[in-house]
């Protein structure tokens, strides 16, 4: 039986602790050249919404692939959904980028579940990760949430996220994390980015 550490470590030391880094599955996760990502994946279960507007190809994706995965592992029976901009997307997401950050943890694939480990659900102890698109409602439908994550943002469909946010209601958690590149002025991200903390990084 998979034993996980739920001591108060940091998350960004939990995740060093736990994965392997994303190009060499010899070495353990590391945050060089990434050091921003720390704070972000600092943000704890006290941290309701963390909203992160970003350029291209920086690794948040990758860092958030993480971040649920860990969520999933270090709480008992709570659910995530991880959002895409459209159902297609979330699968070949979840079977591209989900599944290897499983692979590079040896903490996470013990506790997947093979009865419950499909691109659109996954079964991670006793907590359960779910992949949907935002291109219909009928994905919000009948899935109650602790943590809902929203990958590209300005790309979703907002009539459909506000069906995923009304899944949280129940939860005592209800933990957002939104992030995006951004499109236009006062529109999704950039929108809730205005709206936050305004918080950077500075390089």
């Amino acid at each position: 039986k998979v034993q996980v550490d739920r001591s108060s470590l940091q998350m960004s030391d939990w995740m060093v602790r736990n994965f392997k880094h994303p190009k060499n599955d010899k070495l353990p996760w590391s945050f060089e050249d990434h050091e921003f990502q720390i704070e972000i994946a600092d943000c704890g279960d006290d941290v309701q919404t963390v909203v992160v507007k970003k350029c291209a190809q920086i690794g948040l994706s990758t860092l958030q692939i993480n971040l649920v995965l860990a969520f999933c592992a270090m709480h008992d029976f709570h659910k995530c959904c991880y959002t895409l901009p459209t159902a297609k997307f979330a699968t070949e997401f979840s079977a591209m980028r989900m599944n290897p950050a499983i692979l590079a943890s040896p903490t996470i694939s013990g506790l997947i579940s093979s009865e419950t480990d499909n691109t659109g659900t996954k079964k991670i102890g006793t907590s359960f990760l779910v992949m949907r698109g935002t291109s219909g409602e009928a994905q919000a439908i009948s899935v109650d949430l602790d943590m809902l994550v929203v990958d590209e943002l300005d790309y979703c469909n907002a009539k459909v996220l506000s069906s995923f946010s009304s899944r949280l209601q129940h939860s005592l958690l209800k933990l957002r994390r939104l992030f995006s590149t951004p499109t236009l002025p006062n529109f999704g991200i950039s929108l809730a980015y205005d709206q936050s903390s305004l918080g950077f990084y500075r390089d």
